[in-house]
């Protein structure tokens, strides 16, 4: 039910922001001193940080964008190492530099794309609960108009409400795991909520198809009472063939199968017919 937000969009928030950028700004702080090993050092830091803002940009479907973003700055390393190579350090430090702010861009770009996509999905996933649990307290209401306990299930409905206001205030305030935990945390209490209120309701369809079936069994011997008066040789045969059925039919209507207590509804139906069917043709 969360209902659509997506682990990964999280990760990959955490990566720009745990990962890319503060490796980016590290190498952007690097005096301009200890040509060429130090170059070096850099260019194989750039190479990892270029890396790993591909694979961030990958899972998050911004691939394109930034392979843009990052041939220009692969253009400009490439100038800043034959640069190094020349031994024009100062040059080749300020290529370098550019290089890495191109990347730093797109990383920030990046991180604020998947934070507004994420507070996004939150917000949706709060509105789905918030819906699910309304279609809840209505199908509650009604049963609790009918007289049946449904004090659990609305204890739940309750707590789950709770959740999502955290989850909300969470958002508002920017604590974008702590909002999809609680989403996650409120989703899961509509979900204990359903199964409570399933059940219910399967005991209600038991408790009334069990009710039926008594009003049916009721009638049947009725009427085999009023037949053993004109005719009891009858009467018994039919209470005879027809009482293992009666059994299967209570077993039927405990267990809520409908479809079974048609069944032997039939086969009842059908064996007394043909019992008197039977009889007439002697």
């Amino acid at each position: 039910m969360v209902i659509g937000l997506e682990a990964r969009q999280i990760l990959v928030l955490a990566l720009i922001s745990v990962l890319v950028l503060p490796l980016l700004s590290t190498v952007l702080a690097q005096p301009q001193e200890g040509c060429p090993l130090a170059l070096s050092k850099m260019f194989e830091v750039y190479s990892n940080a270029r890396e790993r803002l591909l694979k961030a940009a990958k899972r998050y479907g911004l691939e394109d964008e930034a392979r843009k973003a990052v041939e220009k700055a692969d253009a400009l390393v490439k100038e800043a190492k034959r640069l190094a190579e020349e031994g024009e350090c100062r040059e080749a430090w300020s290529k370098l530099k550019e290089a890495l702010n191109t990347l730093k861009e797109i990383a920030r770009k990046l991180r604020q794309l998947a934070q507004e996509n994420i507070e996004k999905k939150i917000k949706e996933a709060i509105e789905r609960v918030k819906t699910f649990l309304d279609k809840l307290k209505k199908a509650v209401k009604r049963l609790e108009d009918a007289g049946y306990p449904v004090d659990t299930i609305k204890a739940l409905i309750v707590k789950a409400e709770a959740k999502l206001k955290e989850a909300e205030k969470a958002l508002n305030e920017g604590k974008l795991r702590e909002a999809a935990q609680k989403v996650r945390e409120a989703a899961t209490l509509a979900r204990d909520a359903a199964k409570a209120l399933r059940d219910l309701l399967l005991k209600v369809k038991k408790e009334k198809l069990a009710e039926r079936v008594g009003k049916i069994i009721s009638t049947i011997e009725s009427r085999l009472k009023k037949l053993r008066e004109k005719n009891p040789e009858l009467a018994d045969e039919i209470e005879k063939a027809i009482r293992p059925l009666i059994e299967d039919l209570k077993r039927a209507a405990e267990a809520g199968d409908m479809g079974k207590v048609r069944s032997i509804l039939r086969k009842i139906l059908e064996t007394a017919r043909s019992i008197v069917k039977s009889r007439r043709g002697e």
